[in-house]
């Protein structure tokens, strides 16, 4: 979870923060499996010229780059399963949560 207001401010945009939330044996090999939120998103203050609109049409190609990023990480297995859409955890940012499972 993200600290509210703790660290962040809206100089720190575009925000991606990688946050591992399960760590597992894998079933093929003698790997690890790490499912992994990617958060990413921007700020969203209504009086922004263009408001959440302008902010949400952002995401595709932000999402894409992370996706990208993901494929490209040597020694490392990555499936991009799905993003969760709306992620309100920090006030004053629009998020999005890319779910991401990585063996290595």
């Amino acid at each position: 979870m993200f600290p509210t207001g703790v660290g962040m401010t809206p100089d720190d945009y575009p925000l991606v923060r990688l946050v591992p939330s399960s760590l597992a044996p894998d079933t093929v090999l003698p790997r690890r499996r790490i499912e992994l939120l990617i958060y990413f998103g921007q700020p969203a203050n209504e009086s922004d010229p263009g408001g959440l609109e302008a902010v949400c049409s952002q995401w595709p190609e932000m999402e894409k780059a992370l996706i990208n990023a993901c494929y490209q990480c040597p020694g490392m297995i990555c499936l991009c399963q799905e993003t969760i859409t709306d992620e309100d955890r920090v006030a004053s940012y629009k998020l999005q949560a890319l779910r991401v499972m990585v063996r290595r």
